[in-house]
């Protein structure tokens, strides 16, 4: 975001200077111009001045010796006019075809000038001063004309002129009015596309920790760039962080309130039980019970058995004791499984592969001892119940692959077997207390194997394989590295 508004920034600068400069470049030619036509004027008003001095002095010409006449100092004066007029002219001329022009006028100026004062010097007979003076105006005829020709072009010359450059005075000022309306809608645009760049991400951040306020641990963030992407993940990872931790908390919740109710009902139950066991172990000794009798105390007498049993592993869901963390070589471990889950001692068995009755387990063992610090006998017991629900996923026999590997600072112990798999709606809920289809299943099993293995700060993951059987991942922090808490 910061890099947009930098380069928006860099953008829209550049873009008022580089205008500003254009701008600036046709004022100051303006200007030059004006400057220009300004002068123009000024020459066109001497040459208007100087043609009204000439036409003084053919005036005085045609008055002369006439009661209208001013007599010579006006003549004398209105030539002095003339040629102090044609230097001033001559001054502010610098193109090649004005200076032509005026180097003419003033040429003739002083012939006129040389005529005027013939007539003013000679004193012969009346024939020549006539000539004189005939001569004398035909040559300020000849200057009005010239001058005349003159101040037509120029006037023409500068009405054009003039019209040119109020025609681009007027352009340049539509441009700095287009230039100041584009200006000022482009940083319009651009602020109010800032503020919403910057009010959409706030506005979801905002609803965001609206939904986490209201206990919506699911809900995240999608859709942000730039930096409040990074906002985005953040708050989604504290999310999912604070839904960990709520459930840790509850399961620890759960687990005190089962520990006491465990032990209450075991005290409840198992005294009872206790006496009627005994009591059926009496009446089953009497010899003149019927056999029919005798089986109904012996099936009795199983049922009160496997709620001992389901006594015994509820206690060990709700109050696991504490593990005795060691060095422990995971492959050792998961060999002594399954040879405590031999169901036939005569099966056959070699280096990679051993015969379960009509089950045949193939090892897949990572070379090397793979050493984590763990409790021997709860480790056993996890991989010990993977097996043995390997077994029966597969009455009709199969294969049950045991593989055991080192991946990233973890070891991995992972059981699958070939029978019917999972049902997917089933994933989520193996590992719960008393969730089972066995049909004399406790649902302990899996859920106390859940249990060791995150009091060894591990995970179980199950999955159907891609042979549909069912499959059973665990994974252990290797080189004794535990969760705070379990150690």
């Amino acid at each position: 975001m910061r890099k947009t508004i930098l380069i928006a920034a860099v953008v829209v600068c550049l873009a008022f200077v580089l205008g500003g400069i254009a701008l600036l470049s046709i004022y100051r030619n303006n200007i030059l111009t004006l400057n220009e036509i300004i002068k123009l004027y000024q020459v066109a008003v001497l040459r208007e001045r100087l043609l009204v001095e000439v036409e003084k002095v053919q005036s005085e010409l045609r008055s002369k010796d006439t009661r209208f006449s001013s007599g010579p100092d006006t003549i004398v004066q209105a030539v002095v006019q003339m040629g102090e007029l044609a230097r001033q002219c001559s001054s502010c001329h610098h193109t090649g075809e004005a200076r032509r022009r005026n180097r003419e006028v003033v040429t003739h100026i002083r012939d006129y000038d040389d005529a005027i004062s013939r007539v003013l010097t000679i004193r012969a007979n009346e024939e020549r001063v006539d000539e004189a003076e005939n001569a004398a105006f035909i040559v300020g005829v000849d200057l009005i004309k010239r001058l005349r020709r003159i101040l037509d072009h120029a006037s023409a010359n500068l009405e054009e002129r003039t019209h040119l450059v109020l025609t681009n005075i007027d352009r340049t000022f539509n441009i700095l009015l287009a230039f100041l309306v584009i200006g000022t809608v482009v940083v319009v645009s651009l602020a109010l596309l800032f503020i919403r760049s910057l009010t959409r991400p706030i506005a979801v951040l905002l609803e965001a920790t609206r939904h986490l306020k209201a206990g919506d641990l699911d809900h995240r963030i999608t859709g942000l760039r730039q930096e409040f992407s990074i906002v985005g993940d953040s708050f989604n990872d504290m999310a999912g962080s604070l839904k960990q931790q709520m459930e840790k908390m509850q399961h620890t919740e759960q687990m005190a309130v089962s520990g006491r109710l465990a032990t209450g009902l075991a005290h409840e139950i198992k005294n009872p039980l206790t006496g009627i066991k005994t009591s059926l172990q009496v009446l089953a000794e009497e010899t003149t019970l019927p056999d029919e009798d005798r089986e109904m105390i012996a099936r009795a007498g199983e049922e009160i058995s496997r709620i001992n049993v389901l006594i015994n592993g509820l206690l060990d869901y709700a109050r696991p004791r504490e593990p005795a963390f060691e060095e422990v070589d995971v492959n050792e471990v998961v060999e002594r499984a399954i040879l405590f889950s031999h169901k036939n001692d005569n099966g056959a068995s070699d280096r990679t592969s051993e015969r379960h009755g009509e089950v045949l387990v193939r090892k897949v063992l990572a070379d090397g001892p793979l050493v984590v610090v763990a409790d021997p006998a709860q480790l056993l017991q996890v991989c010990l119940n993977l097996l043995l629900n390997g077994f029966e996923a597969m009455p009709a026999g199969g294969t049950l692959t045991v593989m055991t590997a080192r991946d990233a600072g973890q070891v991995s112990i992972t059981v699958s077997d070939q029978g019917h798999g999972i049902p997917t709606s089933d994933l989520d809920k193996i590992f719960e207390p008393f969730f089972t289809k066995k049909r004399r299943g406790t649902g302990l099993g899996l859920a106390i194997s859940q249990e060791l293995v995150l009091r060894h700060g591990g995970t179980i993951v199950a999955s159907n394989s891609e042979d549909g059987g069912a499959q059973f991942a665990i994974r252990l922090p290797a080189n004794g590295r535990l969760q705070e808490g379990h150690s």
